[in-house]
């Protein structure tokens, strides 16, 4: 009875959680689309658990430093979107040095669920949105 009740109680947790990341996704999408930011490999993990995983990619041209500053004092209420931003936040301020050293593109992997992360990396060259990374433009 016990057992039941303890894992009846585990799978409401990660049904609740579960919809929080799928409710703080969908928030943070249009929010870096705005910053011409592309999508790809978006992946759901439905389980214990529960995870969205997505790629996002776009040129070191979006990273507009007052922009981003708004777009924070607007999501206050959303810790994920909140970090993301700040990573990108702290990026904008080396604009111009990391144009210099030849970085034009960013990609942003970002992980949503039990154990939040984000990794920003730096490109030689922009990847227009919604161009996978590594897939060659055509011209």
């Amino acid at each position: 009875m016990l057992l039941q009740l303890l894992k009846s109680q585990a799978a409401k947790i990660a049904v609740d959680k579960g919809q929080r990341v799928l409710a703080e996704f969908n928030e943070l999408v249009p929010t870096l689309r705005g910053l011409g930011l592309g999508i790809s490999d978006v992946s759901v993990k439905l389980g214990m658990p529960p995870e969205i995983s997505a790629a996002l990619t776009g040129s070191v041209d979006a990273l507009e430093h007052d922009l981003i500053k708004e777009l924070i004092a607007s999501h206050q209420n959303n810790q994920t979107v909140k970090i993301v931003l700040e990573g990108l936040l702290t990026a904008s301020n080396f604009r111009g040095q990391l144009v210099d050293l030849g970085f034009r593109g960013l990609k942003l992997d970002v992980r949503l669920g039990m154990f939040p992360s984000v990794k920003l990396g730096l490109l030689p060259a922009a990847i227009p949105a919604g161009e996978p990374v590594g897939v060659p433009a055509t011209a």
